[in-house]
């Protein structure tokens, strides 16, 4: 199970990156507006182009059924007058009956110019042939025309006793190669049942039928009784097969991969427009093909774009990342290069800061490190066995005592006990303690000194079985006797509780400090602090109760020269020995 999340992680770690995400995130931004407006304009544009394209081939569809219709009428109108029994038709009549050359040729003269008024009247019209239909042979025909093109061989769209419409075919003019439409009617004479006059179209109709519609190409095609009768897809929509689409779909019929689309006219017959899928959607595939491009454009811009901010923002990124480097090879005074960018810029600044105090901070370490060893190296300076002092001194008072020497053997015996003490390893002690060594300090301190002086201790009872760190009142009598001791100098020592705090304050009337003295005493390690007492000085007392109260405490001095010292030390009370 590990090694399949393992595996995971290793394939999305490459997701993780800034510049992989801000990849994905200018993709998908750039994607998303463009899918969504992309399918609604598909839709809309779909839609569009479904109702021009179908519009406009309906459209197309009624013009040419109403040019067929008229140009079926015009056929009906001319052969209705050149089969008529008392004009054309009669002389027709008599020109097949006849065997007299003569009247043939004159005959042949009328029906000749009786044609050519009729087409001119009508000059759609074409190739006209009468013909005999028991045989198939012409009559009376155009010099162009071929002699052998008569038949009924050809799609009809219409069929009676009396008329029959042909529909689209190619035309019987020796000299042209077009397709027309033509009429086949019976001539009203009587006697003879078999005549039958044949008229063409005069232009070329398939240039109508084929004509491209909203810039698509069509096919037509012809139904008499669901029979195709002409078709200009003969593989699709072979001739003289049945029409019967597969697939409809309301305006249109959709099959063989054409769109099929129907006109019906009140003769029966059905004329259709076939189009190829790939003509119909060839403007859609247009839009497609555009829209592709442009979403490929779109992308490549995201693209580009987060590849610009990949590199504004890796700039100040590798900036960063040799400014770690800076601090891990320990080279806190390289130059800041800035990215000229406002907000890396003000990051910078702040790392410049923290390079700096970093650099401060292990500066103080080494500091007090080089300090530490110095206190090792004079613990071990200092390191004498207190049991051998003490035995000394017990044997320089015994001598004393035993020479009668009062004076020498008490002196020994408070030097004994204050340095008994002094030394002791608890870190705890007690108000009453504290007070007690400090009497033994004092003692020693009037034999040593001319000078007359007197120390005044006052501290409530309840105060006396208080828990304080040892050794912190005898450095500051010492501080008033070294720097403020003269004659009848007065030393205060008071000490109360504030709420949960005990203030201790020792103030003199002596010489007192200017500023430039107040500063080497605060300085724990001058040489000055060595020469007087025990030798430990307010450092050692400012240490140890921030080493066990930390900011809680509170050591100040006011001291002015000729006025005296006044020092103030407050710090939490611990407990009451009960």
């Amino acid at each position: 199970m590990r090694i399949r999340a393992s595996l995971a992680e290793r394939l999305l770690l490459p997701l993780y990156s800034l510049k992989n995400r801000l990849t994905l995130v200018f993709l998908i931004s750039t994607l998303i507006p463009l899918l969504l407006i992309g399918g609604i304009s598909y839709y809309s544009i779909t839609s569009l182009l479904d109702n021009k394209i179908q519009g406009s081939i309906r459209s197309n569809l009624k013009f040419v059924g109403l040019s067929l219709e008229n140009t079926l009428r015009n056929l009906n109108y001319a052969s209705q007058l050149l089969a008529f029994n008392g004009g054309v038709g009669a002389s027709v009549k008599k020109y097949s009956e006849t065997s007299d050359i003569l009247l043939k040729s004159q005959l042949g003269q009328e029906i000749e110019n009786n044609l050519y008024l009729v087409g001119f009247t009508n000059p759609s019209l074409g190739i006209i042939t009468y013909y005999n239909a028991s045989t198939n042979q012409p009559v009376f025909q155009q010099p162009e025309a071929d002699p052998h093109s008569v038949s009924e061989d050809k799609p009809r769209l219409l069929h009676t006793d009396m008329l029959t419409i042909y529909g689209p075919h190619q035309t019987s003019n020796r000299f042209l190669d077009r397709t027309v439409l033509s009429v086949s009617r019976k001539l009203e004479v009587p006697g003879n049942e078999h005549l039958y006059v044949y008229i063409e179209t005069g232009f070329d109709w398939i240039e109508l039928l084929s004509a491209e519609q909203s810039g698509m190409k069509t096919a037509h095609i012809f139904v008499d009784n669901d029979r195709i009768t002409y078709t200009e897809l003969p593989e699709q929509f072979p001739l003289g097969t049945i029409y019967n689409p597969s697939a409809s779909k309301g305006s249109y019929t959709k099959t063989n991969g054409y769109y099929l689309f129907e006109e019906s006219h009140n003769q029966g017959w059905k004329m259709i427009a076939a189009i190829a899928n790939a003509d119909y959607y060839k403007e859609r595939n247009i839009w497609v093909k555009r829209f592709a491009i442009l979403t490929l454009i779109s992308m490549t811009l995201a693209l580009g774009l987060a590849w610009m901010i990949w590199r504004t923002v890796r700039r100040p990124l590798s900036h960063f990342n040799n400014e770690i480097k800076q601090i891990q090879n320990r080279n806190f005074h390289s130059p800041l290069q800035l990215t000229r960018i406002t907000e890396f810029d003000l990051v910078l600044y702040q790392f410049q800061h923290m390079r700096n105090r970093i650099r401060e901070l292990l500066q103080d370490v080494k500091i007090t490190e080089q300090r530490k060893s110095e206190l090792e190296i004079e613990k071990l300076l200092f390191q004498i066995n207190p049991h051998f002092i003490h035995n000394t001194l017990d044997t320089i008072r015994w001598l004393a005592h035993s020479k009668g020497m009062i004076e020498i053997n008490d002196l020994i015996s408070t030097l004994n006990r204050l340095l008994y003490y002094n030394m002791g390893k608890r870190g705890e002690s007690t108000v009453r303690q504290e007070i007690d060594a400090l009497n033994d300090y004092v003692s020693l301190q009037k034999i040593r000194y001319d000078f007359q002086f007197k120390v005044s201790i006052r501290a409530d009872e309840e105060l006396m079985d208080t828990a304080v760190p040892r050794f912190i009142l005898q450095p500051l009598v010492e501080n008033s006797l070294y720097h403020g001791l003269k004659d009848n100098t007065v030393i205060e020592v008071s000490m109360e509780a504030v709420e949960d705090l005990l203030i201790i304050e020792v103030k003199d009337n002596g010489e007192g400090m200017d500023e430039d003295e107040l500063n080497r005493l605060l300085d724990g390690y001058s040489d000055e602090r060595r020469s007087v007492g025990m030798g430990i000085g307010l450092h050692y007392v400012s240490r140890t109760l921030k080493a066990r109260f930390g900011d809680k405490t509170r050591l100040s001095i006011t001291s002015k020269r000729g006025d005296g010292t006044s020092i103030i030390l407050k710090f939490p009370m611990i407990y009451t020995y009960k």
